[in-house]
């Protein structure tokens, strides 16, 4: 795979083109959400219902998905045959293929209308996030779990009973422990609330309760608890006061707000890429297998993150450089780990101060902007949440990381894994089962830490140089991926990042190529038991799958000896950049 130098960013339409682009764009996107909700809420309700019938196996969908992966690569490859065969395809051949495939891709991330969760709306998910930022100010990150038994106790005799005989996590020890510790808690919980904010609270806890059903409710107070940063929760807070008290009504809206995020990051690509990039990021979203819908659709607002990443690579890429940084601020402060996307920014920055002894303009309006509005953003958080609301989250989140996760990935969980520490040989038992897999993992990585330590050194040295020669900030972006995925262990479903390097695709079809092939084989690897039956086996072999790319992107981008170009070159005064003008043109347009 070769992503040869590029253009710091396309010729910049004209401001009529744009604003026409803009309206029709989101005009369509906008217009397609609401169809779909007007489709699924009002038009046919029985699919939302748990007996409507509509069901596809987890086999058959990755089998279609794996399917329209490949024939995407298909079309690429044939496209890629006609032309050096001196017999292009038509451009509205390719584009009505492509376009064809994308919508396919876009139905099976939706499982072709298997909704999945009852009404719409994923009950366990929504309960943490709904509740958590609600009642941020009486339940911190530590009391959601105790806090619910005592209201739920407050119900009635039957629901007392019910607390009592249930086990549930103590978030202040990652233990499973009798439920009755908490009901001695009274004072702790009821203190917090004034007499209004309780009674809304044991409602709200009461609405759960009904639709959940007993067995699946004490189950969602095993989980770990409200986890979101205090952005998240700001922002959560106000949208939950908004839509008012639990209902159906309540969380089939909470539930609609990440379909309008998924159409803001796709409108943004075809704004900033084009109709061709649009498309690949569409089948690679929809196919791949690691952040498929299953753990977040239905949840409320899971994707704020993922708009903002999409967003700041797309405002690089159209010269909104301080937007771009504001925008990556922005999603780093809901969920940390996208910080790690600024660090080959930062080299690019310093390797154009080390060649001509001055700051690119451009280089700082982006730093002014991600340094500005983290800034204002986070003084936002202290102002409403209060100073020691960062200091909680740190140390939670510092809490919960430490507990390996069934479904985590990265680098650092693929050096966790053991013969003897496999979810197939270890005993599941006692209230929390998952205890004794939980200590042999978190061994094993004590083991090789020196080892992980040691990778994870040269894979950020190795993008500090892919980053160094880099003179555009969105290409250089992309590198961001390989360091989330070296140094982190994130759960499978932040592996939506993946659509950062995606963008490449401006530049070379061979990153288009190399997306399909793996959407395809993370597919393909969970139609086999043997890599996939057990959890932690299957998101090992997905970050087999997705740390080959990534390591093929840094060699893509790793600085190559040039050749004086024999084309008469100009600079750009913004950044430094010195492109032979023709090879710019050529470039911009992805060919």
């Amino acid at each position: 795979m070769h992503v040869p130098s590029l253009p710091p960013h396309p010729p910049a339409p004209s401001a009529h083109r744009s604003r026409a682009w803009w309206i029709r764009g989101a005009a369509v996107a906008l217009a397609s959400v609401g169809a779909l909700l007007l489709y699924v809420y009002w038009l046919r309700p029985e699919m939302l219902r748990e007996d409507s019938g509509i069901s596809v196996d987890e086999d058959t969908l990755t089998a279609l998905k794996a399917c329209i992966a490949l024939g995407a690569l298909a079309l690429s490859l044939f496209e890629g045959m006609r032309r050096l065969g001196g017999r292009p395809l038509r451009a509205r051949t390719v584009r009505w293929g492509f376009g064809g495939l994308a919508a396919l891709a876009v139905l099976a991330y939706f499982s072709f209308g298997d909704t999945g969760y009852h009404a719409f709306y994923h009950r366990w998910d929504i309960f943490h996030y709904y509740m958590g930022s609600k009642y941020a100010a009486e339940l911190g990150y530590k009391s959601l779990y105790e806090c619910t038994a005592r209201a739920q106790s407050e119900l009635s005799p039957a629901m007392a009973e019910e607390v009592a005989g249930r086990n549930l996590r103590n978030l202040r020890t990652d233990t499973f422990e009798p439920a009755r510790w908490v009901l001695s808690s009274a004072p702790r919980c009821r203190a917090a609330f004034t007499d209004a904010r309780w009674a809304a609270f044991k409602a709200d806890v009461s609405w759960f309760r009904e639709v959940s059903g007993k067995d699946f409710f004490n189950e969602m107070q095993t989980d770990h608890g409200y986890n979101p940063s205090p952005m998240w929760t700001v922002l959560g807070r106000e949208v939950a006061r908004l839509v008012g008290p639990a209902s159906d009504t309540t969380l089939k809206v909470l539930a609609s707000v990440d379909l309008f995020l998924f159409a803001g990051v796709f409108l943004a690509i075809g704004w900033a890429f084009g109709g061709r990039v649009l498309c690949v990021c569409l089948i690679f979203w929809g196919t791949q297998f690691a952040a498929n819908a299953f753990f977040t659709s239905g949840g409320f607002s899971r994707q704020g993150w993922f708009f903002f990443l999409v967003l700041s690579a797309c405002l690089l890429r159209r010269r909104r450089y301080a937007l771009g940084g504001a925008a990556l601020a922005l999603t780093s402060l809901l969920r940390l780990f996208p910080v790690l996307f600024a660090l080959p920014l930062v080299v690019v920055a310093a390797a154009h101060r080390w060649r001509t002894g001055r700051w690119a303009p451009s280089h700082q309006r982006f730093f002014a902007g991600f340094l500005v509005g983290g800034l204002l953003l986070a003084s936002t958080t202290v102002l409403t949440l209060g100073p020691q609301a960062w200091r909680e989250f740190a140390e939670h989140i510092s809490h919960h990381s430490s507990a390996p996760l069934t479904n985590h990935m990265g680098l650092p969980t693929l050096l966790s894994v053991s013969g003897e520490g496999r979810m197939k040989v270890v005993p599941r038992e006692g209230p929390d089962p998952f205890a004794k897999w939980r200590e042999l993992r978190r061994q094993q990585l004590s083991e090789r830490q020196p080892l992980a330590l040691g990778l994870g050194a040269l894979m950020l040295a190795a993008t500090g140089v892919a980053a160094w020669r880099r003179r555009s900030l969105w290409v250089a972006m992309s590198l961001g991926a390989v360091l989330a995925a070296s140094l982190l262990q994130l759960t499978n479903y932040y592996y939506s990042f993946l659509l950062v390097p995606c963008l490449l695709a401006a530049a070379s079809r061979s990153v288009e190529r190399v997306a399909f092939m793996a959407s395809a084989a993370s597919a393909f690897l969970v139609l086999w038991p043997k890599a996939s039956y057990y959890y932690d086996d299957r998101y090992v072999a997905q970050t087999v799958i997705f740390l080959l790319p990534l390591g093929a992107l840094v060699a893509a981008l790793w600085p190559r000896r040039r050749r004086r170009p024999s084309l008469p070159v100009q600079e750009d005064v913004r950044t430094g950049a010195v492109e032979p003008p023709a090879m710019a043109a050529q470039l911009d347009k992805g060919s």
